[in-house]
């Protein structure tokens, strides 16, 4: 049986990645929820999202295939081996990655504050890799692609690059 591949384009994928992030931002800052460890699950699974988005985005933009997968160590493996520059945003890939959704249902392991202003700056070091930056800023210049143009965590205190 034939793997099952990644069909979206680049273009789309870069699109909904930055969607993930307008995302985040809006639950960041949401006053919806009673609590704030209630965003901490869905901010996860959006950093989650957006990172495999632009790995998938540029291993496609590349002309190659990747498997419709969610692991962000594999995805970031094969961006390696396109280009070994990846190899610098390995450590953010994985600290994203230590919090898949589906970890949430762990409930031996409790996501803290920290954890997440962690996951966004790991999130913000992606976002502006050159390689990802690169792409992203060609799409910018498309009227339909809609762009986040910055990670806001106001909410967070402590966080180091707002």
């Amino acid at each position: 049986m034939g793997k099952n591949l990644c069909t979206e384009s680049t273009h789309d994928l870069f699109k909904m990645a930055e969607l993930d992030i307008i995302q985040l931002n809006d639950v960041i800052n949401s006053k919806k929820y009673f609590c704030e460890e209630n965003k901490f699950s869905p901010i996860c699974n959006l950093a989650n999202q957006a990172v495999e988005k632009f790995l998938k985005g540029y291993i496609k933009q590349n002309n190659k295939t990747i498997e419709k997968t969610h692991d962000l160590d594999h995805i970031q493996k094969c961006a390696e081996e396109i280009d070994a520059s990846f190899s610098e945003v390995r450590e953010q890939c994985l600290q994203v990655y230590d919090f898949h959704p589906g970890m949430r249902y762990n409930s031996s392991t409790p996501i803290e504050k920290q954890d997440i202003i962690n996951i966004i700056n790991a999130l913000k070091i992606i976002y502006k890799f050159p390689k990802i930056k690169e792409i992203r800023e060609d799409f910018i210049k498309d009227p339909g692609y809609t762009t986040s143009s910055h990670i806001i965590i106001n909410s967070f205190p402590g966080d180091t690059d707002a």
